[in-house]
């Protein structure tokens, strides 16, 4: 047994200080951080991030650090994207403001009143971002803080040891779609970060190989007689199917997301043309059998006129086989009714 008080003053320091490490006590460390690390988006797509602090030994009572993202891959709507945390506001009444622009902002909070302040771990704000048109590729882009200032009771800074902001890897899915010479049935399993019809056919109109774009209704992406294109169909629709006319082979890329399943499509008696945006294929009289069931469906066909209809018999007949990513099917039902795709 070792007894300290036959130990030198400083060998009886240190040995204390082994002790106490030993123990598994530690010294605080005072962290500002975001929540996580790194985030994963599409186009167009919002993520809200908080800003926290952590080891907070020292009452603190105020708080300012700047916020800073490339505005060429990230924005904000307007500077309520940033909320207050409870981490001050849960002792006592704060005052709480953002200002900045073009992807830089400091954000200010302090209690007001007389309180002790705040200690151990919590948020100090959040901020609501929207990612733009632009892929990061898979390298991201950063979301930082910097220039913090934290303030105790005696309006003292109070020292951060750690800081640690975020990524945020934008990325949009491309997808192709071939086309043949002459007329096509398609869709896509991937909405576009642009809906515009006239920005999804951009490429293939300024490559000189589209000819027409058809709605089931009838409306049209065509050329009028001055050589523009007119868009009187709106925008894509990913439960939509269009017919699309080509002069040559080609291909057609669709940027943006998969879609999110559940979808739901709601079909009118007649004739409809339905999307595909399942990426696997699966025979398509077991994918049509709800509405079969229902006995709504007369007749599915494809872009070649291969069909599922009733022989003379009463049954069912596959002449399509599979139904596949890419392709738009014509539906014709005879009642209102949908087509879910789980």
């Amino acid at each position: 047994m070792i007894l300290l008080s036959t130990m030198p003053n400083f060998k009886r320091m240190l040995f204390t200080l082994l002790l106490l490490i030993a123990a598994g006590i530690s010294f605080a460390v005072v962290r500002i951080y975001i929540d996580q690390p790194q985030h994963y988006l599409g186009y167009n797509e919002e993520v809200t991030v908080a800003v926290n602090v952590e080891g907070m030994e020292n009452h603190l009572r105020g708080f300012e650090m700047f916020v800073s993202f490339d505005p060429d891959y990230l924005e904000i709507e307007n500077l309520q994207s940033f909320s207050e945390g409870d981490f001050l506001s849960a002792n006592g009444e704060t005052q709480f403001y953002a200002i900045g622009s073009d992807g830089t902002y400091m954000v200010d909070c302090a209690i007001l009143g007389v309180t002790p302040g705040s200690v151990g771990d919590g948020t100090l704000f959040s901020i609501t971002l929207s990612t733009k048109l632009l892929s990061t590729g898979p390298a991201g882009t950063e979301l930082t803080i910097s220039g913090i200032v934290l303030r105790d009771v005696l309006n003292q800074g109070i020292a951060v040891d750690v800081i640690d902001g975020c990524n945020i890897v934008i990325l949009s899915q491309v997808y192709e779609i071939p086309l043949s010479l002459g007329w096509n049935l398609l869709s896509s399993p991937v909405m576009p970060g642009d809906a515009d019809m006239l920005a999804v056919f951009a490429e293939l109109i300024n490559e000189g190989y589209l000819l027409k774009v058809q709605d089931e209704t009838g409306n049209a992406l065509v050329q009028n007689t001055f050589g523009d294109w007119v868009n009187n169909i709106g925008d894509f629709e990913i439960d939509e199917g269009y017919y699309v006319k080509v002069s040559a082979d080609c291909i057609l890329y669709v940027y943006g997301e998969f879609v999110t399943l559940p979808l739901v499509i709601d079909l009118q008696p007649g004739w409809n043309i339905i999307s595909y945006p399942y990426l696997t294929p699966q025979n398509a009289l077991n994918f049509l059998q709800p509405l079969m069931d229902s006995n709504v469906l007369v007749k599915a066909q494809n872009e070649s006129g291969a069909a599922i209809m009733k022989n003379s018999f009463g049954v069912w007949v596959n002449n399509i086989g599979n139904f596949v990513t890419g392709e738009g099917y014509y539906i014709n039902v005879n009642a209102h009714s949908q087509i879910t795709y789980p």
